[in-house]
């Protein structure tokens, strides 16, 4: 918590309006088609003349290692440009109000209106946050009156007083929500939702973090989408309303750039420096993944229907996971759930023991015989608190990482996973393969560096035939990634996934070698000085730096004493390395930022994201 009047540090962005969601099916979109059309033919032409013609035979591990990396970068601009190629936009209906409105009933004696839960997940988030949350979640409101709304607090932590700790217990009762706690920790997030929905009837369960502060709204907006009653679940946009808005030059130092306020030249930097906005991936990606079916839930801002994940429960995809809760008879409420637990003599799930709870739920419940479908929604509808420092980016992103490549190893890996169709497949393999490219970022990193104290280059010529090819490719391609995400800009995004490739390649190793994968919980506030663990993270990126910039000045020396057998490469492996330490520079300078003291963060514990 912030010194400053003992308020927390998001208090003062509380005014901060969230972002108008992009036009995806415009005019650029059939421009995207047709120039991904050329994009292929260009990007084949490149890597027929790269493997055949201009490999260079003096250095075959060095040249082979390049073509390598080069052919799998252009696989992922073909998994992304195959997702682009679909939209699917659902027009909003209005709210449901009755069992009938989202389900088909035996009997019109069944009919009622329809339970909806407000499911808060926390674990050891301080009570100033929670209470935030809470007072938005009953500050949402209902189109009808009927239909029963009810707040729950699901407390991890199992802060009921007891032991000095805080009194959650306490603050649901002051907010009229209902309390739960269980015995032990087990599962984690998934877990905690378990023991939940085995004690529950709601027909709709929203589920949020202990920082994620929904909107009046959020429900009307909603629940009318589940009118189609494949509807399984829906994703909203999670807006992080405190990210670091930069400031404009003259506000820097008004005494070298005070002339150019108010001009077009008085450029604002340091916005985003941590690489946390995520408006590109809902409103872009996951938006697109609608095409597919493929929008996988995101932990939080979600709203679910029971009767799909009881469907999950009632199938043979749990029975060997580890996905048991302890619940005894009397505490289930809902018939169908008494009955499947006569069966099982177990509750399973339905949400999965994993540290990717979320996505990998998702894999599970797509692969229904059922055929449930998901949406993405393109309107924040709630609030949340991003990382405040590199080191909690760092773990946000590795747990993301883990438990990605985890699924990619397991049984459920998409790819093979049955009942999925053949484009979810595509738009889930995209999602692996992005955490894969930390391997071939690092050969792009490596190949000036090695040119540099070489001279040897990794293909046979820098000449004319390379130019013309490289650089059609690389035009084209930037072409259409600006026209996929067209009002959107994605250099932050795009430097951070350059700049994360370490944590990409140890995530992947941690994996393989069976390190335990558990939830990395951060600190609950970021000093404001400057922290050690803070610069740690960023060691391979000034390494990198440091000796691209000795290779660059040794070859410059070559090429003044007229000593160098290659200006044309030492002149492109220039470009390729300044290019390179553009995209490294943000998380370098994330980490030595001295964040002010009015914006230290008491983070969301990444226990439950």
């Amino acid at each position: 918590m912030s010194s400053n009047n003992h308020r927390p540090y998001y208090k003062i962005f509380e005014k901060r309006k969230p972002y108008h969601p992009i036009d995806i099916s415009g005019w650029h979109h059939y421009l995207f088609l047709l120039l991904s059309v050329f994009l292929l033919g260009v990007g084949f032409n490149y890597l027929y003349w790269r493997w055949t013609v201009s490999l260079n035979q003096n250095a075959m591990i060095f040249s082979v290692s390049l073509a390598v990396a080069e052919s799998l970068m252009f696989i992922g601009s073909l998994l992304m440009v195959f997702n682009y190629s679909f939209i699917r936009e659902i027009k909003k209906r209005r709210p449901v109000r009755r069992l009938s409105d989202i389900q088909t009933l035996l009997a019109d004696e069944d009919d009622r209106a329809i339970r909806i839960d407000l499911c808060i997940a926390t674990y050891n988030e301080p009570v100033s946050i929670l209470e935030d949350t809470l007072k938005d979640a009953n500050n949402v409101r209902y189109r009808y009156d009927d239909v029963e709304l009810c707040v729950w607090v699901l407390d991890d932590g199992n802060r009921n007083g007891e032991d000095g700790k805080e009194n959650v217990k306490a603050l649901a009762d002051k907010y009229r929500a209902k309390y739960l706690s269980r015995p032990s920790n087990e599962g984690y997030k998934a877990g905690n939702l378990n023991h939940y929905f085995w004690q529950s009837q709601a027909d709709l369960m929203v589920i949020v973090d202990a920082d994620t502060r929904l909107f009046p709204e959020f429900l009307n907006e909603t629940t009318g989408y589940f009118r189609e009653h494949a509807m399984a679940w829906i994703q909203t946009p999670q807006w992080f309303y405190d990210i670091h808005q930069g400031r404009r030059l003259s506000e820097v130092s008004p005494k070298l750039f005070g002339l150019l306020a108010n001009t077009p030249l008085d450029v604002c930097i340091g916005k985003n420096i941590l690489g946390t906005d995520s408006q590109y991936f809902y409103d872009a990606v996951l938006r697109h993944r609608n095409g597919s079916n493929a929008a996988f839930c995101c932990g939080a801002g979600s709203i679910h229907r029971r009767s799909a994940l009881i469907e999950l429960i009632k199938s043979d995809a749990l029975s060997s996971d580890n996905c048991t809760t302890q619940v005894s008879l009397n505490q289930i409420k809902d018939p169908t759930l008494k009955s499947i637990f006569h069966i099982k003599q177990k509750a399973y799930g339905p949400f999965i023991h994993h540290i990717s709870e979320d996505i990998y739920t998702s894999i599970l419940v797509h692969s229904l015989p059922q055929n449930y479908k998901s949406y993405q929604t393109d309107k924040p509808l709630s609030r949340m608190l991003s990382p405040q420092s590199v080191d909690g980016y760092v773990k946000q992103y590795k747990r993301y990482a883990k438990g990605t490549f985890d699924i990619m190893l397991s049984k459920h890996n998409p790819l093979w996973k049955r009942g999925l169709k053949i484009k979810q497949r595509l738009a889930y393999l995209e999602t692996m393969f992005a955490y894969l490219s930390g391997f071939w970022i690092i050969v792009f990193l490596l190949s000036p560096v090695l040119f540099f104290f070489t001279l040897m280059p990794p293909i046979h010529a820098f000449n004319f035939d390379f130019f013309i090819r490289f650089f059609l490719f690389m035009l084209v391609n930037t072409a259409v990634v600006t026209l996929a995400n067209w009002g959107l800009s994605t250099k932050r995004s795009e430097q951070y996934f350059f700049a994360s490739f370490a944590y990409k390649v140890n995530a992947f190793f941690n994996v393989i070698t069976k390190q335990s994968l558990q939830f990395n919980v951060t600190k609950k506030t970021v000093d404001s000085s400057l922290k050690i663990k803070q610069i740690r993270h960023v060691i391979p990126h000034i390494t990198f730096i440091i000796v691209t910039l000795a290779g660059m000045l040794y070859n410059a020396y070559l090429v003044y004493h007229n000593q160098h057998p290659s200006t044309s490469g030492f002149a492109a492996n220039s470009i390729w390395a300044l290019y390179n330490i553009f995209q490294l520079n943000p998380m370098i300078r994330a980490a030595f930022m001295k964040m002010p003291i009015e914006k230290e963060r008491t983070t969301n514990a990444q226990h439950h994201e």
